[in-house]
Order: structure tokens, then sequence, then C-alpha cells
């Protein structure tokens, strides 16, 4: 029987085939699927076969190793986690929630802390809840494409502005423009006092502050110019 176990509060022995380490010793947590627990016995020990483990999955406390991973150290009710890259209890979220620390751990340190096992099957490998989400941790390349439904985008996203045409490299005043905004197209109506013919200048602009920068192309000053763009800002 794993002897860093403090106390047993509400046992829930079984033997499993574990996921992770992948030879589990007596006394070390372990996960299983999207629960965790601790090696009651050595694999294949206790008349189980070779390849399963007894683990409880109940609640109970135990000595067990916890690495601060993050920086700043962890604190006393501070939630620990399964990392399977480490076969170890770390405070990275990234990892599979285990149970609650009962002690201090130093910054970037290494330290056997007695640890609170809580039962969590709703919160499998690799899964946070809200919370522990970071603002902006969520990036773009963790959104997979075609993916961003209509709902989740803003009403006003896509702009049309008329406005009065400029000569040759000067900007057009577009309220509301930001650069990082995209222009989808320019389109020049001749001339804006008769207008007989439209012709497509979207290449001679780009998405400035306030205003579609045009750093040379065509003298538009007595024409009239639509501008379709997008508000990414």
């Amino acid at each position: 029987m794993a002897d860093n176990i403090v106390s047993r509060i509400n046992p829930m022995p079984w033997p499993v085939v574990v996921t992770d380490p992948a030879v589990p010793s007596s006394g070390d947590p372990v996960r299983f699927g999207s629960l965790t627990g601790i090696a009651l016995l050595n694999e294949g020990a206790g008349g189980v076969p070779a390849t399963q483990t007894m683990v409880d999955f109940g609640w109970f406390v135990a000595t067990i190793p916890v690495t601060d991973v993050v920086g700043g150290g962890i604190a006393v009710g501070d939630v620990v986690y399964y990392d399977d890259g480490a076969d170890r209890l770390e405070n990275d979220v990234t990892g599979t929630p285990f149970g609650i620390a009962l002690a201090v751990v130093g910054a970037g340190a290494t330290t056997a802390v007695n640890v609170l096992h809580c039962p969590a099957p709703a919160l499998g490998a690799n899964s946070v809840n809200a919370a522990a989400i970071a603002a902006g941790a969520v990036t773009t390349a963790k959104i997979a494409d075609a993916n961003v439904t209509g709902a989740k985008l803003a009403a006003s996203i896509m702009k049309v502005t008329l406005a009065a045409g400029t000569a040759a490299a000067t900007d057009v005043v577009v309220a509301g423009m930001a650069v990082g905004d995209e222009i989808v197209s320019v389109l020049s109506f001749a001339t804006a006092a008769a207008i007989a013919t439209v012709a497509d200048r979207t290449s001679e602009y780009a998405a400035g502050a306030a205003k579609a920068v045009k750093a040379a192309g065509t003298n538009e000053a007595n024409n009239q110019l639509v501008i379709i763009w997008l508000d990414k800002t």
C-alpha cells in the first residue's frame, strides 16, 4: 500500500491500465483518461493482471512532490495538475486537474507537500475552465480555419464609405479606419459631377489611421470613391 497517503477520506480503489505514467509505482500520482488518482501498489502487484495498477480515485490526502513551473510559487489552496510529459504534479493549467496544495511550494521549487486529491471526471486531460484562461491567451493559431461563425463577428465589420476623390499620392479621409484594417475594394466613379465610368482602384490604397493611404496612383480629384473595407480592429 502507498505509504505516502496521509488520510483516505473516501477511498475508491479500482484496478486499471493507467494512461500515464507508463509503469506506475506505489505512491505515484497517475492519470486514467480524464481521471486522476494514486497508485496503491506497483503495476501488476496485488493479484491484478501485469498491465494493471490498483489506483485510488477517491478523496485522500497524500504527500507528493509538487513543482512550480509557472513561477512565483504555489500557495496553500492552489490547484495542482498532473503533467503527462514530466509524470508529476505541477501548477501548469494545461495538465489534468489533480487536487489542492495544502502547503507552500517556493518559486521554481519541487517540494513534497500534502495534496488533497479531488476527483474531477468532468475535466479531461489538457482541459481548463474559463477562469484559468488568461486574457488574450487564445491566439489566432489556436482557432481552426473556417471555425468563426457570423454570430461571433461584430455587426459592423463590413464598412462602406463614400468619399470625395483626391489627387495622386493624396490620402482619403475615412472615419473609423485604422492601421490593421483591410481595404476590400476602392471604386472610382468618374466624374463626380456626372458619373459615366467606374474603375477599380483597390491596388492603389492601404488602410491607415482614419484614412485610406494612397502613396501614388491615379488623380481622382474630380471623382467620387466608394471604399469597401473590413473593420478588423
